[in-house]
């Protein structure tokens, strides 16, 4: 995990402290808000949370100090974590654990000792040579980095969901189809992909229309929308276990019907977010995906559109001449 990572991590924790904090009521805990708290010399406490004010520590902390709103002092000792949100911390003391200020900076003054890593998030971090820190020292005085890695995170995460969620349709539904429309759909898929993406791509359009027509124009059945786009999904995620089964049994022949939908599932699932050259591919699949249950009848036949197209005429009996 980078620094950047962490940052944003331990900003988090810093809420979650704040939250824990907030219902202790030990004798010995210190909670106010909008009145300064002042720790005096030869006084001992547990934690202390002040919001909307400033700390001053100068007796000793056994636990955790937090300063919400506020600035933070510490000339005594903190046995825990010192915490500025919104507000500078200053160290003359010793805090045996970290030192955080989110939104400010965090100083260190002749004689200040920090056992852990002295962070500030939008500040910097001064004073260092003047006292020592155990850990690591980290300045972040632009919020692009913790944004940009906060954005990483939410990709891998949506990624690592798209890996899991769409091998798992596939699945499902090749469980409910059953292995002989699987193998029409992907013979649907690999005889007539051409018109499939077509199909495909007329319903993506007359999605399209469908939704600019319902923001002018008042539909006289309520709600016709949602079933439209239910289908779709519908069409999407049929289409898309037969072609999982095909390109699975391209990669082997000899596997199960299941085993070769999530082989081709994964394969496909790992190609799409590989840049325009993915991108591609997935476009392509899903068009195909869309188009493969119509034209095939949900895996009843690969001619079964077409087959349905073409009537035989009607011969009318002939009439007797006059």
């Amino acid at each position: 995990m980078t620094t950047n990572s962490l940052i944003v991590a331990r900003s988090a924790a810093l809420v979650l402290l704040v939250v824990c904090l907030l219902p202790a009521q030990q004798r010995q805990d210190r909670i106010t808000v909008g009145q300064h708290l002042r720790i005096d010399s030869g006084e001992t406490v547990g934690d202390v949370l002040c919001m909307l004010c400033s700390i001053v520590v100068e007796g000793s902390v056994s636990g955790d100090v937090v300063a919400l709103v506020g600035h933070l002092t510490v000339a005594g000792d903190v046995g825990g974590d010192a915490v500025a949100i919104a507000g500078d911390a200053e160290v003359s003391g010793e805090v045996s654990r970290d030192v955080t200020a989110v939104v400010g900076d965090v100083r260190v003054r002749p004689g200040g000792q920090i056992g852990g890593d002295a962070t500030a998030v939008l500040g910097r971090v001064s004073g260092v040579k003047q006292g020592r820190v155990g850990g690591d020292v980290t300045s972040v005085r632009s919020v692009i980095p913790i944004v940009a890695s906060g954005i990483l995170v939410l990709l891998l995460v949506c990624l690592l969901a798209v890996l899991i969620i769409q091998p798992l349709l596939a699945l499902l539904s090749a469980a409910v189809l059953g292995e002989n429309r699987l193998r029409v759909l992907a013979e649907t898929a690999r005889r007539r992909a051409g018109l499939s993406f077509v199909l495909g791509l007329g319903v993506v359009v007359a999605s399209f229309l469908l939704s600019v027509i319902s923001a002018f124009i008042p539909l006289w059945i309520p709600g016709l929308q949602f079933p439209f786009s239910a289908v779709g999904f519908v069409l999407a995620v049929v289409g898309y276990a037969g072609i999982s089964y095909w390109v699975g049994r391209g990669l082997a022949s000899r596997a199960a019907p299941l085993l070769a939908v999530l082989l081709g599932a994964v394969l496909i699932t790992i190609l799409q977010p590989i840049p325009i050259v993915g991108w591609l591919i997935g476009f392509i699949f899903f068009m195909i995906s869309l188009g493969v249950p119509l034209l095939s009848g949900f895996g009843t036949s690969p001619d079964w559109l077409t087959a349905r197209g073409k009537r035989t005429p009607s011969v009318s009996p002939s009439r007797p001449a006059a």
